[in-house]
């Protein structure tokens, strides 16, 4: 009935978010900025004796008591900025791990698998610890619509076995569960202070939020610059063709997103079909680790035939298995341990995003394209048509497509 009332609280510096940073640290990646990239590494770790190693031990570091997670300080340094260098971690997690923190990721450390062990580990018990909030919350209120918030939120393994985990219950994530969020935040709890229900409007709404450009600006700015453009018609036919064919393209439409992913407004996309497209994107365009893996954009109807317990990820927040008859024909999107990270898109939700897709399944039979934000390593997405330009110029694609404008090399 619109009431909020604690349950429970954990105050600073035990914090699941900061533990997780540390073990981003500690494997040489930057907390507060590359946790997904310390994620993705524990696709590639080992059920193996150091796995097992590092899991009991891990028990010992934190725990939680009813709603609280209680860390041991002794290992752990980020509320203490100048010790041990800002690492986060004291030499007591290195000597009790028998590894070293690293200063950098490489691909080329002789003990990789370790530290792919050690991912898995962090990992499994970062859920454990959602898990046993989310049994004892339940629980305790008898309510089974749960929403999860926080940065934590953002780990997409961990929300993608919640499903199957607590198939009794329904789970909403939202687009920015992040610091960004509050803003949206504020505004709920400021409406319910001034007896002013705020409701929440339909999700193209609240996702896709800035200031949309107009089709005359855009073709005053081409005009500008002299760039040379052809202008599509009302179908997305040729557009899905040249994707077919193993062209890289950016999508510059509409109002940009809100929150961390890029969902088909300002997106680069691919046929996820060929098994080279990973590394045009990463060599090419994107410029990051060829460990971290891309997304698929699946048609909302097909996803139940390609995902095992498929549950609507919108957002692009969720992790699932793909089905072994499907890892073959996709493999760009497929990760190392068979999963990928898919967003749901309907026509409700983003309509000419969904009819790009749908004209690419009626050529190829594949409901679905890589999509991957609009932007190079280290820059934010682009927002303006300005932004998209320069990026595309400044990059390995092929083609832009800025709203009806179609761009080529």
């Amino acid at each position: 009935d619109g009431e909020f009332s604690e349950l429970g609280a954990t105050l600073f510096p035990h914090s699941l978010g900061l533990f997780y940073g540390a073990f981003t640290k500690f494997c040489g990646f930057r907390p507060h900025s590359d946790e997904w990239k310390f994620m993705a590494l524990g696709a590639l770790g080992r059920k193996d004796l150091k796995y097992h190693e590092f899991k009991e031990k891990l028990d010992n570091l934190i725990r939680v008591e009813g709603y609280q997670i209680i860390q041991n300080s002794r290992y752990f340094a980020y509320d203490q900025p100048d010790v041990y260098g800002k690492a986060w971690t004291t030499k007591e997690l290195s000597n009790l791990f028998s590894i070293r923190p690293l200063a950098r990721w490489s691909q080329n450390l002789d003990n990789i698998q370790v530290y792919y062990s050690l991912a898995l580990a962090v990992q499994e018990k970062f859920e454990e610890i959602i898990y046993s909030i989310i049994r004892k919350s339940s629980k305790d209120t008898g309510i089974n619509n749960i929403t999860l918030t926080g940065g934590c939120a953002m780990n997409s393994v961990c929300n993608g076995k919640l499903h199957n985990e607590f198939p009794d219950k329904n789970f909403y994530i939202p687009p920015y569960p992040d610091d960004s969020g509050i803003s949206i935040g504020a505004a709920i709890l400021g409406s319910f202070e001034s007896k002013k229900r705020f409701i929440l409007p339909p999700i193209s709404s609240y996702v896709y939020t800035s200031s949309p450009y107009s089709k005359g600006a855009i073709k005053r700015l081409l005009e500008n610059y002299k760039i040379k453009y052809t202008q599509r018609n009302d179908s997305w036919n040729d557009i899905a063709k040249l994707l077919s064919q193993g062209k890289i393209l950016a999508i510059f439409q509409g109002k940009s997103e809100f929150g961390q992913r890029a969902l088909g407004n300002r997106s680069i996309l691919a046929d996820p079909r060929d098994i080279y497209t990973k590394d045009k994107l990463n060599s090419a365009i994107k410029y990051r680790e060829a460990f971290r893996p891309f997304a698929p954009a699946v048609m909302h109807e097909y996803a139940s035939e390609i995902f095992h317990d498929y549950t609507e990820s919108i957002f692009m927040e969720r992790v699932l298995s793909v089905k072994d008859s499907w890892r073959a024909k996709i493999p760009a999107v497929v990760h190392e341990d068979g999963t990928s990270r898919l967003q749901t898109v309907s026509p409700e939700i983003n309509n000419e995003f969904y009819k790009l897709i749908a004209e690419f399944y009626y050529l190829t039979d594949v409901p679905m394209l890589v999509n991957t934000s609009f932007n190079l390593n280290g820059e934010p997405n682009v927002e303006s048509p300005e932004d998209a330009i320069r990026t595309f110029f400044t990059c390995g694609l092929d083609i832009l497509v800025l709203e009806d404008f179609v761009i080529t090399k």
